[in-house]
């Protein structure tokens, strides 16, 4: 019997691994993030609406809380189960008003560089492409594409390369 597993192809599988880079540098504090101890596991981040936790993340919003579960990969709206498209769309400007910080201090394409300078595990190797879809490509300079992308804008593979809005 062929044995298979279902690979989540999920941008914030990408996100939070940098996310935990940032943690580990402080970057997250310099941010203006207030560190705080959790009942479990790591610390919680907290800046305006947005909570971050190793776990999953948590953003309050006017039309309530959603929380996003990295280990089940699914989101929530006050209890409610969301399609991840729509969880996506939601976190989305939070996520990227960080990246944009980030490519402030340290320069646009520094978060290709913390993708090369490590040995990528498997989940976060593959979602990469997702990753820089879902920033979109009005947010990703260049810089940050030359390595994914092949002569004339063409995926160099195109196995790995799907839109955002296919992923899920």
């Amino acid at each position: 019997m062929a044995r298979f597993h279902t690979v989540v192809r999920c941008p914030l599988t990408v996100q939070f691994w940098l996310l935990g880079l940032d943690a580990r540098r402080g970057d997250l504090e310099r941010r203006g993030f207030l560190r705080a101890p959790a009942p479990q596991g790591s610390s919680l981040y907290t800046l305006g609406p947005l909570t971050l936790h190793s776990s999953g993340l948590t953003l309050e919003l006017s039309g309530g809380r959603l929380r996003f579960e990295r280990r089940r990969h699914r989101f929530s709206l006050n209890g409610e189960v969301l399609p991840a498209s729509r969880g996506l769309e939601l976190c989305r400007p939070f996520l990227l008003d960080h990246e944009r910080w980030v490519a402030g201090r340290y320069g646009v394409a520094y978060r290709w560089e913390q993708l090369r300078a490590y040995r990528l595990p498997p989940p976060i190797r593959r979602n990469v492409p997702v990753w820089t879809a879902y920033l979109g490509p009005e947010r990703v300079q260049a810089a940050w594409l030359t390595p994914l992308l092949g002569v004339g804008g063409r995926p160099a593979r195109r196995t790995l390369w799907q839109p955002f809005g296919a992923s899920f």
